[in-house]
């Protein structure tokens, strides 16, 4: 049974707890406190299970809070932060309990910011737009609700007309079939769709 040598205030918030056995661990005051920890004390194997578990609890609320408020993020982006940073499943699943008690995670306003941002700024099509979603890990069905609210086929039409307008300006040298290629594979790379794409022909006088 290890037995508490030496305390040393390290920060703050922690300090470090030097044992009989030769280590050293860096522990949250609130643990101290919270365990009435002092030097000669000796601490059982059970017992100090339960201070690591509280102290690495401590840690990970921590850095997921901080991830968190940085700025928008999703759940996903946060338990990779968490893992990246050594955390176990336990503890990574009470870190995000714990953001989300702040609001600080919430993927369907997440997923409004990126349509809207890409939509208006990117000018990305929808389908660009649900293939980044998903690979960030959000799910299908949030995004598709997301979608349905604040899709509009104009507003996609219109963003895809400026890019082929743009596109055409540095292809007009090359003959007309050409150019259409080039502007369907230039929109399909964006994310819009075949019908989008279509109407976008027709307003530029493609055959």
């Amino acid at each position: 049974m290890p037995q508490i040598t030496k305390i040393v205030q390290s920060s703050k918030n922690s300090s470090i707890i030097q044992l009989d056995n030769g280590s050293n661990v860096e522990i949250n005051n609130d643990i101290i406190i919270k365990f009435a920890l002092s030097s000669g004390q000796e601490i059982s194997d059970e017992k100090y299970a339960k201070i690591f578990f509280e102290n690495e609890l401590i840690k990970a609320k921590q850095v997921a809070y901080n991830y968190a408020t940085y700025t928008t993020r999703t759940e996903q982006q946060v338990v990779e932060k968490l893992w990246k940073n050594g955390f176990r499943e336990e503890i990574i699943q009470m870190a995000i309990e714990f953001v989300k008690g702040y609001k600080l995670i919430d993927d369907e306003k997440y997923v409004a910011l990126f349509i809207q941002e890409k939509a208006k700024f990117k000018k990305w099509g929808i389908n660009k737009i649900r293939a980044e979603l998903l690979q960030k890990g959000i799910d299908k069905n949030i995004i598709d609700e997301q979608i349905g609210y604040l899709y509009d086929e104009e507003v996609d039409f219109e963003n895809a007309l400026k890019l082929a307008g743009k596109k055409l300006k540095g292809i007009m040298n090359k003959p007309p079939e050409k150019q259409k290629q080039s502007l369907i594979n230039h929109l399909l790379s964006k994310g819009y769709s075949w019908e989008i794409i279509k109407r976008v022909l027709q307003e530029l006088k493609f055959q």
